[in-house]
């Protein structure tokens, strides 16, 4: 089985301009976790909602917020993004993805074609799933 059979090819991209309140309303509005940084087709980054969660306040959204506490909405994504992330190939076996992921301790993985180009996200649930 080759990671093209299991991947999600949904992916949500935002590019190195994007603010953290931005991302974060991705995050709000849907069950994903990863968004994948990609300029003029280049993959760039990644970037998680734990990334987003250490970034911004905690006191946001709370009777004790302030001016400072939104601040970091405004940051740019490329400001905390992941750079340069691991990245498997669509013809990679699922067995070698997932020695990466467990290798590298990682989440999940942007896909990627023999082009370089994104064509899907392939997490540790999506391996789960295919061996159950």
């Amino acid at each position: 089985m080759i990671v093209k059979d299991i991947m999600s090819d949904q992916v949500n991209t935002v590019t190195l301009n994007h603010t953290i309140n931005d991302v974060k309303r991705i995050f709000d509005n849907t069950d994903i976790h990863h968004v994948v940084v990609v300029e003029e087709g280049e993959i760039y980054g990644i970037l998680s909602d734990r990334d987003i969660l250490k970034c911004i306040s905690p006191y946001m959204d709370t009777a004790a917020e302030t001016e400072r506490d939104l601040f970091p909405l405004k940051k740019k994504v490329h400001q905390i993004m992941t750079r340069n992330p691991v990245t498997v190939l669509t013809s990679s076996s699922v067995k070698d993805a997932a020695k990466l992921i467990l290798d590298k301790k990682l989440n999940c993985l942007p896909v990627i074609d023999e082009n370089n180009k994104l064509t899907g996200m392939l997490s540790w649930k999506d391996i789960l799933r295919h061996v159950l």
